[in-house]
């Protein structure tokens, strides 16, 4: 089997029918025998079940239902059930676009890279209150299609949107289950620390980025609320220090204290500049940043 395509899931119901839709779409006008998809419910209260049983009623899914809360034990429990020689990964409240497959599979048969990912466009559930910077919710690699740099490739791609050989699961573990959402909880990290044990095992390039490998990505209200910009902006700046401070000992305080200097220099240009969000924005990275510095 050339690719398993897995998709996590927590109680979204109608956007993980649109995901599976999208999905199963592109499989049945390619060989779909060289194609499995596989969903790990990680117990969704919701119909998700129900959802399922509907769509396996025309079109063979695998479902299985992951009783360890947290998406890296849902990634992990797909990674253990696929079949396929490379294995993607696309979020639940997400859709693939068109020429996703056609794209990845061509890919995985010309291009000899141990990892591709595309581009992340974001689509609103609620227009985006207008003192957002929406480019804060578009995540790309490269204009055009190419390996990326060794700095990008020490985080990787963004996990909603990714495709990883097997044998590099085999080569440097699975994902960490103690970073990552769980359940309801917002967390980050699992995805660059994942990509950084394959930065150090790889010395070559081998991350390979698709621009036709799109999603559209749903962004819920939730999302665009200030208290979850604030949440999820400080958690990704604590994170940064816990990150450069395992992989560089003293000198990560030294990567920290510059970013923290250049944030610092971001904040005082965009409060002059009156733009809101990437005042806030730098203002909660700096917490975050100097939060990790100084938690045990």
């Amino acid at each position: 089997m050339v690719l398993s395509i897995i998709v996590c899931t927590y109680n979204r119901e109608n956007f993980v029918k649109l995901c599976l839709e999208s999905i199963i779409k592109q499989v049945i006008s390619n060989d779909e025998k060289k194609i499995e998809i596989i969903l790990i419910d990680n117990n969704s209260s919701d119909n998700t079940n129900q959802i399922i049983k509907e769509i396996n009623s025309s079109f063979s899914i695998t479902y299985y239902i992951e009783k360890n809360q947290g998406i890296s034990f849902s990634r992990n429990k797909g990674i253990e059930l696929s079949n396929g020689e490379f294995i993607a990964f696309v979020d639940d409240d997400a859709v693939i676009n068109d020429g996703w497959l056609d794209v990845l599979i061509n890919a995985t048969e010309t291009i000899s890279a141990v990892g591709f990912g595309g581009p992340i466009y974001p689509r609103f559930e609620f227009e985006c209150p207008k003192w957002i910077d929406q480019s804060y919710f578009v995540r790309s690699y490269r204009k055009t299609n190419g390996f990326i740099n060794s700095i990008s490739s020490r985080t990787g791609f963004a996990g909603g949107n990714m495709c990883i050989h097997k044998s590099v699961f085999e080569k440097v573990g699975v994902f960490n289950t103690s970073l990552g959402m769980k359940g309801n909880s917002l967390g980050l990290g699992e995805e660059p620390e994942f990509f950084y044990r394959v930065f150090k095992f790889y010395k070559e390039k081998k991350l390979y980025n698709l621009n036709g490998m799109s999603i559209t990505h749903f962004e819920s209200k939730q999302k665009t609320e200030k208290k979850y910009l604030k949440e999820r902006i400080l958690l990704s700046g604590l994170q940064f220090s816990f990150k450069k401070i395992k992989e560089h000992g003293v000198l990560g305080f030294l990567i920290i204290l510059l970013k923290v200097l250049k944030q610092s220099i971001d904040l005082i240009i965009f409060f002059f500049l009156n733009n809101k969000f990437r005042y806030l924005k730098s203002l909660w990275t700096i917490k975050g940043l100097i939060k990790g510095i100084i938690t045990p």
